[in-house]
């Protein structure tokens, strides 16, 4: 049973890997922490404890940073005006600050966790600063970046890496032992409305109809569905077999018109450059059917 760390700024896609890790029976989340990103930190940490609750799920929830390290907060357009979608009502969570320090905890006191960081790294960026050495002793799993294809938001970046650029340049020039999935790669696994419609109308597929409807109209035109970034990267932290990796140095880009893009050389990074699409969505569906 893989032991993870989870780090979100939940709006919709973190949500479902949410979804997907508390019911697929294959990890024990240590602890979820959250940050500013697809909304403030206030409602990512709400919507995170409102998820974790359709789950049932005893995770204790740590807020983090409210701002990126150097730059204005931007946040996402395409999840809702809180961050998941329709959904209405998400109970109030209160902000504790601990992220980065929970973060640090978890990695000193448990030999190879995983930390699944499915949002811009602020919280992993302050744990380093804070912790340094001690944090090579998990492995990081990081959604982020665009490496070989444009962006998300701009030309050349992918949101995550826009938000915090400050934090991406650190964390991925620290060392650690890092699997980068990219927004290239997640960009092959789409959920259809069909697909979601064939899904069995329980209390987390229900949710997920209403977190989604925003998030497919944003997408569908584009790419048919609903990309599943963060779930993907969900998928590979706990089944990596299906995805093929090639070791690159990323550099990213902090300032102007470039801010968040990626130049990738030789090195010890793992980035995801292929996957088996059929795969991961077979085992998204499988959960949830």
């Amino acid at each position: 049973m893989e032991k993870m760390l989870i780090d979100v700024d939940t709006g919709v896609d973190d949500a479902l890997a949410l979804l997907y890790l508390g019911k697929c029976g294959k990890c024990e989340i240590e602890a979820v922490t959250t940050v500013c990103g697809n909304a403030t930190v206030a409602n990512t940490t709400k919507n995170t404890k409102y998820v974790l609750g359709l789950l049932e799920a005893q995770a204790p929830v740590y807020s983090g940073a409210a701002r990126p390290l150097a730059k204005e907060l931007y946040t996402a357009k395409s999840h809702g005006h809180a961050g998941l979608g329709n959904i209405e009502g998400v109970p109030e969570a209160c902000l504790d600050g601990l992220a980065e320090y929970k973060i640090g905890a978890a990695v000193s006191s448990n030999a190879g966790i995983t930390i699944l960081a499915l949002a811009p790294l602020t919280n992993i960026a302050l744990a380093l600063g804070r912790y340094g050495e001690q944090m090579a002793g998990a492995r990081y799993v990081i959604m982020g970046g665009a490496v070989r294809d444009g962006g998300n938001v701009t030309e050349y970046a992918e949101f995550n890496f826009y938000v915090d650029p400050d934090a991406a340049a650190k964390v991925l020039a620290s060392g650690l032992d890092i699997t980068l999935v990219p927004l290239d790669v997640c960009r092959k696994l789409v959920l259809t409305r069909r697909q979601l419609d064939s899904l069995p109308e329980t209390t987390e597929v229900k949710a997920m109809k209403a977190m989604l409807e925003p998030y497919l109209a944003d997408y569908e035109p584009a790419f048919g569905g609903a990309v599943l970034y963060d779930p993907l990267a969900a998928m590979i932290a706990l089944d990596q077999k299906e995805a093929k990796t090639e070791g690159m140095c990323i550099q990213v880009e902090t300032t102007g018109g470039r801010r968040g893009s990626c130049t990738p050389t030789a090195g010890e990074v793992k980035v995801v450059t292929e996957i088996d699409e059929e795969y991961y969505l077979r085992e998204f569906l499988r959960v949830f059917a």
